[in-house]
Formats: structure tokens, C-alpha cells, sequence
């Protein structure tokens, strides 16, 4: 899958070319939200214009979710709602969305030469190893890098489900003029 020679290696899979865009874009988030920035490790080899995107994503989109996140300044009920409606966009996205597009371009139900003929370039030892240093934990194959993936995902999702527990009730008690915020906030947060 080299696209300029012979030679494939690691980098060329498709794992090779979206972790270190991962790790970049993970960058310009903390970068947005002025924590620390962690060091390049797989995106060191990225272009500069690479960098120079996310860059501009630090400045646009990051930023915005940044100003919006519950804490940074003078708590908002509408930041707040901003908040739940791109976690709703993103929810439809991903479990809507996306498997509609990849079962049109015909990537679900693949045959099982199609999945031999493209396991080489997916690049699974070098996602299996990056997923283990995310997680802090051995994974050397596919369930195990599914039951990492829902056990963080359970941890966040309790996480996220008790915030929002929380600010319902806050939200609750205070006057309809901030509830109404809140609820304008969902639709801004969505698109």
C-alpha cells in the first residue's frame, strides 16, 4: 500500500497512517484545551502540512469544544447543552451513519478472501501494540483489543452518564430561563 514504491512496511498499513493522524489530532485537542501536550511518538513522522491542519483544528473546531466544556470558565447551561448535542451527533454518526456508508461502498460482509487479501495492509500487529501502550495492558489480537475498547468504553460511559445524572438535577432546580439555555444548546451542538 505504499503509494510511492515498492517497499511496505508498518507505515504503509492502514493502522500505520491513522495512528499517528490520531495522535496528532489528540495533540491539537490538548493544545485547545492548554494542557500539557504530549510528545510526538508515532506522528513525528507526519508532513508538516499534517500538523499545520490540526494546527487549524486547534484554532476551530477544538477550540469551540474547548469554550464550551463545563468548567473552563463561568459554568453555561447552554455550553452544557452545546456539549450533549455533539455527543448526540456523534452517537448517530457512529452507530447510524458510518455502517450505512461502509455497507454502500461494500466493506461489511466482506468475503473471507476479501479479509485475507486486505489483512496484510490493515496493519493489525502495529494497532495491537499502540492499543496496549493506550491501555496500559498486553493485547495481541482482536478480542482482546474488543474487550480493552469496551471496558474503557464502559469506564466512560459510567463516567459520562453520572455527570450528566448530576447536572439533570442540578439543571432541575434552577430557573426555567437557564433550562431553556440548555436545551437551546442541544441543537447548536449538533450541527
Amino acid at each position: 500500500m505504499n503509494f510511492y514504491g515498492n517497499e511496505n512496511r508498518d507505515e504503509h498499513t492502514l493502522a500505520g497512517r491513522l495512528i499517528p493522524f490520531a495522535e496528532a489530532l489528540h495533540r491539537s485537542v490538548m493544545k485547545a484545551a492548554e494542557q500539557p501536550i504530549p510528545e510526538k511518538n508515532h506522528s513525528a513522522a507526519l508532513p508538516a502540512w499534517c500538523h499545520n491542519m490540526c494546527d487549524e483544528l486547534t484554532k476551530s473546531v477544538f477550540g469551540e469544544l474547548v469554550k464550551a466544556a463545563p468548567g473552563r470558565t463561568k459554568f453555561s447551561c447552554r455550553n452544557y447543552g452545546r456539549i450533549v448535542g455533539m455527543l448526540l451527533r456523534g452517537v448517530v454518526f457512529f452507530l447510524k451513519e458510518a455502517p450505512a456508508q461502509l455497507k454502500q461502498d461494500g466493506l461489511l460482509n466482506l468475503s473471507p478472501e476479501q479479509k485475507a487479501k486486505l489483512e496484510p495492509h490493515a496493519g493489525l500487529p502495529l494497532l495491537f501494540a499502540a492499543a496496549g501502550k493506550q491501555f496500559q495492558k498486553p493485547i495481541s489480537n482482536h478480542e482482546e483489543l474488543l474487550k480493552a475498547g469496551e471496558e474503557q468504553l464502559e469506564k466512560q460511559t459510567e463516567v459520562s452518564l453520572n455527570g450528566g445524572l448530576l447536572f439533570l438535577r442540578y439543571l432541575l432546580n434552577r430557573p426555567v430561563e437557564e433550562q431553556h439555555e440548555f436545551l437551546c444548546g442541544i441543537p447548536q451542538g449538533f450541527v
